[in-house]
This record gives structure tokens, sequence and C-alpha cells, in this order.
């Protein structure tokens, strides 16, 4: 986050005459997440979630390119990771609290509308798996290529979005595994309100 808003910082100073804006947005997000625990035990390795997230986003508009980046918290979800080691083996829920960075250029098409490409960053920061008194605990990454679409109007901001999973980025902290939880796409819908630090200079 700190390197990204760097970025932006450095864009602003070196042309103050385009739009830099700051923007508060709540996310609804949708998801086919693929859960990998305890090799092909799962019974139900697949599962749909919606999940919503609030985050900032920071906007630089030169001519017309639009670079953004945000950063959002994703609320808790839970997994319900029921596998078939032994019959009468209960569940063990896994509790989910995760938080995204995402990074895209698109282009004004036609009046407020911008397309564009990214690279999404989901870090997992809190994943605590639980059966009875046993608890473990992960932390890795993953990053996702990104397709988007906003529209800007005035100071309201809309994106809709789809993300692809790519890959994995190290992995958990204290296990062999390469992931825990993924998505193979995301679908993410955000709405946010642009507060604006400077303007375009007038011209005539």
């Amino acid at each position: 986050m700190k390197q990204l808003s760097l970025i932006f910082l450095i864009l602003a100073s070196l042309n103050l005459s385009a739009q830099f804006s700051i923007a508060p947005q709540i996310t609804i997000n949708y998801s086919n997440f693929e859960v990998d625990y305890f090799g092909d035990f799962l019974r139900e390795p697949e599962q749909k979630k919606f999940f919503p997230s609030f985050g900032l986003r920071l906007n630089y508009v030169f001519n017309r390119v639009l670079v953004s980046t945000d950063f959002n918290i994703n609320l808790k979800n839970e997994f319900n990771l029921i596998h078939d080691d032994l019959e009468y083996d209960p569940p063990i829920f896994a509790k989910v609290s995760s938080k995204d960075i995402n990074f895209s250029t698109s282009y004004n098409l036609i009046d407020n509308l911008f397309v564009g490409t990214g690279i999404k960053f989901l870090s997992y920061t809190n994943i605590q798996t639980k059966r009875g008194i046993y608890v473990e605990r992960f932390l890795y990454t993953n990053y996702y290529a990104m397709l988007s679409a906003s529209y800007i109007i005035k100071n309201i901001s809309m994106e809709l979005s789809i993300s692809r999973y790519l890959s994995v980025i190290g992995k958990s902290d204290d296990k062999a595994f390469n992931e825990l939880i993924r998505a193979s796409e995301i679908f993410s819908l955000k709405v946010g309100y642009n507060i604006s630090f400077n303007k375009r200079d007038s011209k005539g």
C-alpha cells in the first residue's frame, strides 16, 4: 500500500494540472472459492461466496488515462471444511480475514466510461481453522489479473471488474501448502465518492 501511494504522489507532482482524488468505497464481491486443505479428503472443496469489503481508492486522471489503486478490507467469511477421513469426524470451520490491493490503468472510451486492465493482490492476513481446541493460522498472498470498467460522473465512481486467479506469492507461515484458500474468479462491484485535491486548469 505504501509503495502504491508513493507512485500516486510522484504522478501528482509531475503534472499538477491533472485530476487527483481519493474515494472511500464499498464493494460487493462474488466468487467461487476453492479450498485446498487435507488434500482430497474435502467433501466440498468449492464454495460460492458473496462478501462485502470497505476501502479507499486513489485516482489520477490525465487527459483520457485513469490510473487507480485501492486498498480494501474484506469482512470475515466462514468456510465449513468437512473432510471424509473419518466417518464421524466433526467439520472444521475456517474464518478468513483478508485484505486486497488493486492497481489498474484504463482509458476513457466514451464520455465518463473508462476500460482497462490491472492486477489484484489478495493477502489473507488471518486464516483460522479450528476443530475443538485445535487452531492454526496462515498467512500468504494470491494475485490475479484484472479487467475493469469504471464509470465516473461528478463525484460518484462505479467500477465493475473481473479478476482471474494467476498464482500464489510465497507459502503459508508454518505449513508446506502453496495455497490454502483461493478464488478462481472474483467479480466485484465498487461504488465510491471522489474527493478531489486538484482540478484541471481552465484554459482561455
